[in-house]
């Protein structure tokens, strides 16, 4: 599976490096830190067509947390939360995953 993997993911950088070349679109994996909330990220997307701006709840782990229970958010919960925000310049076009475009 570990080959198979990075066979993948090679392909996957080809494909890119392909398509910087060619000046075509493609996308790029970010890795961020701090992380998102996995539970609950509640992300919400602003873009004004050139600069696109992620914003959602930052990962805060419980030091005391065993599993046995989830905490509930909300966008309307009171209790301040830390946020990650993310800017992404140059952003020509946006797709949820998995959309797709007719031409």
């Amino acid at each position: 599976m570990a080959e198979w993997r990075a066979a993948y993911e090679q392909q996957l950088q080809a494909e890119r490096d392909l398509a910087a070349a060619r000046g075509e679109p493609y996308a790029q994996v970010i890795d961020i830190d701090p992380r998102w909330d996995a539970g609950a990220p509640l992300p919400h997307l602003l873009s004004n067509g050139s600069r696109a701006f992620v914003v959602c709840r930052a990962d805060q782990p419980d030091p005391d947390w065993d599993g046995t229970y989830a905490t509930v958010v909300s966008p309307a919960d009171p209790h301040p939360s830390l946020l990650v925000v993310l800017e992404l310049r140059g952003c020509r076009e946006i797709r949820s995953a998995g959309q797709t475009t007719r031409r």
